[in-house]
């Protein structure tokens, strides 16, 4: 897919197109931090393209295959809101926007001056920031807290198995694609946690009355069940939980529960 030349960078989108063709609307996908667009690409795209979507998942500036690297320590949320914006605006048709972990930050902070089809967010970034969730995983999973400070401020991966097992994946997964997964991990930006902390939480939740959805997940490490619910409950969403799941839900092996319960709320 082409990048014009207004972007500021140049932005990896990975396509599927529908399987049948049909008037469902587009999906585009955000991923969540340490990660790319290839998280969704596993499991997720081929999957709703079966299901007679259009799909898009693209790679955030400073991540993946996307540019923007030289910069990406200074990245803002507000920067990754434009490279949505971008996305958006190169598809046909009023889009579902699906948003992972820090995807669904941006998209929250999207939504404050735009509006789509619906919305889900996935395992998100609750919607009074990173601060809460930050200090309650510092107390009670202190070397997962470890592993995610040592990465983001390092860019070395500090991930072991055991310890990204335990912060992301469930229980269950083999381990070699625990180790698939944890490999591809990589560094964020320092501006862009500040802005997820307390600097650029959005002051408006949800203004459009956007049809939304969040999902939880009832083992994440990161954001409790009880965040995802008070989320829901300041955007006016729909609300969702899977029990026996962890934080990576479009990586777990049990991934197609939740890509269900996205196409019976769709």
């Amino acid at each position: 897919m082409n990048n014009p030349k207004d972007h500021p960078v140049e932005l990896e989108i990975i396509f599927r197109q529908a399987s049948t063709p049909s008037a469902k609307p587009p999906l585009i996908f955000i991923h969540g931090a340490y990660v790319a667009a290839w998280c969704w690409d596993e499991f997720f795209l081929s999957y709703f393209a079966s299901k007679g979507h259009d799909v898009y998942a693209f790679s955030l500036r400073g991540h993946g295959k996307s540019g923007g690297y030289s910069q990406a320590v200074w990245t803002s949320l507000n920067d990754y809101v434009e490279d949505l914006c971008h996305v958006v605006s190169q598809i046909d048709g009023d889009p579902i926007i699906v948003g992972h972990s820090m995807g669904g930050m941006v998209l929250q902070k999207y939504l404050e001056k735009n509006s789509c089809q619906s919305a889900i967010l996935m395992a998100s970034v609750p919607h009074e920031g990173l601060l809460g969730p930050s200090l309650s995983m510092a107390a009670l999973h202190p070397l997962s807290f470890f592993s995610f400070q040592s990465t983001h401020y390092t860019g070395q991966n500090a991930f072991t198995p055991m310890v990204g097992q335990s912060a992301l994946f469930h229980r269950d997964m083999h381990p070699a694609d625990v180790q698939k997964y944890l490999s591809r991990m990589q560094s964020i930006s320092t501006r862009a946690v500040h802005d997820m902390s307390w600097l650029s939480l959005p002051r408006k939740h949800n203004p459009h009355n956007v049809p939304m959805l969040v999902l939880a997940a009832e083992n994440d490490a990161l954001f409790s069940i009880n965040s995802q619910r008070a989320t829901a409950k300041a955007n006016n969403a729909d609300f969702d939980s899977f029990p026996d799941m962890s934080h990576a839900m479009m990586l777990e092996p049990d991934w197609q529960l939740v890509a269900d319960k996205i196409v019976e709320w769709v």
